[in-house]
């Protein structure tokens, strides 16, 4: 598909040692999904972005603000280790996503969160 080509060139332009990454409102498969997130990002908005689950967030050690806002997010991920959310998490925004229930214990490990 040519919007996939386009998505992926974009992405791969981005500067891995960017902290503040918003990618909102550009269609992709998965979180990472023919790109990759530098260790140092703090900030990511993946608005409306059609994505369906939450992974491939684990290695974001310094990552505080998560937006995922308007996706088709159906469930949490179950806990793991290490854990698909970063424990570095201040702000996570969930709005708008199928979610109907949260798992016991799924969150327990973001101590941060506000």
């Amino acid at each position: 598909m040519e919007i996939d080509s386009a998505v992926t060139k974009e992405v791969e332009e981005v500067d891995e040692d960017e902290t503040v990454v918003d990618k909102s409102h550009t269609p992709w498969r998965g979180i990472a999904n023919g790109y990759t997130l530098g260790v140092s990002v703090t900030d990511l908005d993946l608005t409306h972005t059609a994505i369906p689950r939450i992974e491939n967030l684990s290695h974001l050690i310094h990552l505080r603000r998560l937006i995922l806002r308007q996706n088709l997010i159906e469930e949490l991920p179950a806990q793991s280790t290490p854990p698909q959310l970063p424990p570095s998490l201040t702000h996570l925004d969930l709005c708008d996503n199928r979610i109907s229930t949260v798992p016991p214990g799924s969150l327990a490990h973001l101590v941060n969160l506000t």
